[in-house]
């Protein structure tokens, strides 16, 4: 079999377990894997396509890999070898991004922050830098460098400030400079930010602050990676209903929203009820674009315990229950049990603001963590 354009093209299109079957049976394809134009080329494709599994992650330790689809098998297309490495090794996962994995490594303080391909059993050390505490990796967003067609992309840390009443501090690394660079100085509001809902879109990080106390209202904070301008947008008035008074029952999270993820949207989830508002970016408003109980959605449970929830791929509302994941799609009005999940024992587990179990968007491609990358010993 010989590679020409064509075939070259079809296959930068293919999943790295497709790729690795391929391989396995024929010396041109097993060649082809390892030149570097062509992992370029598969990775930034990937870019194009629709994420196609998630991870979910137990608050109570425990990480499992799951498919978008239910009768995919594709988000199961990660290395046994990787994720015995995500579940033994004392690994947090941090963010996700394009098949990449940010981790925090919660059993030494010496060698902190890692990126990770799951797919590739591919892993970079990043260094920390002088100014940047273990307690601020908490606080890491996965951003693009501008340039969605290359693929390259930055982490960002948002730093905590030193007085109660000061701002934090951003610093941005990039894996292809392997340097910390000085950002801005970033207002974040007078309430504490839930750094792991963050999301990022077109330049532009959106945070959620917490939302107990009937002091200060609720926000989100949206901060320009590029001029350093941070914004507080004020919640829409029927968002509010619930949140201060009833904190513990109320779920509410920023997610991207559309074709490409274009749109910013605030999900609400309070007393077995879904609500979706629409983010106007320019004037700072929103407006109701979905409002529905789960059980007319199709969430087929006695009893309806939310244990986490995120928007994948622009429309489809993942939910995790007692022990199922429901996929719902906003803009067909169908619902799909996606899988099970072993997550039981976390989801007994009440945590104020935040999920039993987290999402992480995932798609299975070659993308290298960056130069200096080691693999994973079988």
């Amino acid at each position: 079999m010989t590679f020409n354009g064509e075939l070259f093209q079809i296959f930068s299109w293919l999943s790295v377990k497709d790729l690795c079957k391929y391989s396995s049976i024929c010396r041109e394809a097993k060649e082809v894997l390892m030149e570097e134009f062509f992992i370029n080329k598969q990775f930034r494709n990937m870019q194009f396509v629709n994420d196609t599994g998630f991870l979910i992650e137990y608050w109570l330790d425990g990480v499992e890999f799951h498919a978008s689809s239910s009768n995919s098998t594709e988000g199961y297309a990660v290395p046994s070898d990787s994720i015995k490495f995500l579940q033994n090794t004392g690994f947090r996962v941090i963010a996700s991004s394009n098949g990449l994995l940010c981790l925090k490594n919660m059993a030494d303080d010496r060698k902190p922050l890692f990126l990770f391909n799951p797919a590739t059993r591919s892993l970079l050390k990043i260094p920390l830098a002088d100014k940047l505490e273990m307690k601020d990796l908490n606080n890491i967003i996965f951003c693009r460098n501008g340039d969605e067609v290359t693929g390259e992309y930055l982490l960002m840390v948002l730093k905590s400030p030193e007085d109660w009443n000061g701002d934090f501090h951003s610093y941005f690394y990039s894996p292809e400079e392997q340097v910390w660079k000085d950002g801005h100085s970033v207002n974040l509001g007078e309430r504490n930010i839930l750094f792991q809902s963050s999301i990022y879109q077109n330049g532009v990080v959106y945070l959620i602050s917490d939302w107990g106390g009937p002091f200060i209202r609720p926000y989100i904070v949206a901060y320009n990676i590029k001029n350093g301008v941070s914004r507080i947008l004020k919640l829409p008035i029927s968002a509010s209903k619930g949140l201060q008074q009833d904190s513990k029952n109320c779920k509410i999270k920023v997610c991207n929203y559309g074709n490409s993820s274009e749109s910013v949207v605030l999900v609400k989830y309070y007393k077995s009820v879904f609500t979706v508002w629409l983010l106007d970016p320019e004037e700072g408003s929103w407006s109701r674009i979905f409002r529905m109980r789960g059980k007319a959605m199709g969430l087929a449970e006695n009893e309806l315990h939310v244990a986490g929830f995120t928007i994948q791929n622009g429309n489809i509302l993942l939910v995790a229950t007692q022990n199922k994941v429901y996929g719902y799609n906003l803009l067909e009005d169908n619902c799909v049990e996606l899988c099970k999940h072993q997550c039981e024992d976390s989801v007994e587990f009440q945590y104020l603001y935040g999920d039993c179990i987290r999402f992480h968007s995932f798609i299975s491609t070659l993308r290298p963590c960056g130069p200096g990358q080691e693999i994973l010993v079988r």
